[in-house]
């Protein structure tokens, strides 16, 4: 049997990274088969759609992600991903509320993020990208800079009490990973 290849479309840089640390960083997932990240915001998206459709029609995995501030409900959310990208399955699709960094914040605890100098939450579900990039320390040269040191800290355990999306999300693709 060939390996099993997992597909992650993401729209953009700090998506990737998110997932790509998460993944195999801190889950402690095995490697077992091809992971490929794919960033779709910025490519055509008869392109997107070609791969999708390949990727259908070979019974390969993927998981699509794309963030709640596209629509009034995740339903809605879905049904434009579809209208864009006609290859796409309904139950690929997985909308992250509101934004990546929501689930950025959500991995922190109390401690850590009095550590990092920013405000800690009890849900990250109503954060948006602004607002993340407002709580981001001087000490920190970036955006990009804070987000990774949020990733040296980050907990699953404690994303998942804090997002509602993350911990759907999380399920959902670890348990297909580890089948």
């Amino acid at each position: 049997m060939g390996e099993t290849k997992y597909y992650f479309f993401v729209e953009g840089d700090s998506d990737g990274t998110f997932f790509e640390k998460v993944i195999f960083s801190i889950s402690g997932i095995p490697n077992r088969g091809n992971f490929k990240f794919i960033k779709y915001a910025r490519s055509k998206k008869e392109a997107i759609n070609g791969i999708i459709k390949t990727l259908r029609e070979n019974n390969f995995n993927y998981f699509f992600f794309t963030d709640f501030d596209k629509g009034p409900c995740v339903t809605s959310v879905k049904e434009k991903q579809k209208v864009t990208f006609p290859s796409l399955e309904d139950e690929k699709i997985f909308v992250v509320i509101k934004k990546i960094e929501s689930w950025y914040l959500a991995g922190l605890d109390n401690e850590n993020s009095i550590e990092m100098g920013i405000e800690n939450f009890e849900s990250t579900d109503n954060i948006a990208k602004g607002k993340f990039e407002e709580m981001k320390p001087a000490k920190y040269n970036s955006v990009k800079d804070f987000s990774l040191e949020i990733l040296k800290r980050f907990s699953v355990e404690t994303a998942k009490e804090k997002n509602g999306s993350f911990k759907y999300s999380w399920i959902k693709i670890i348990n297909k990973i580890l089948e």
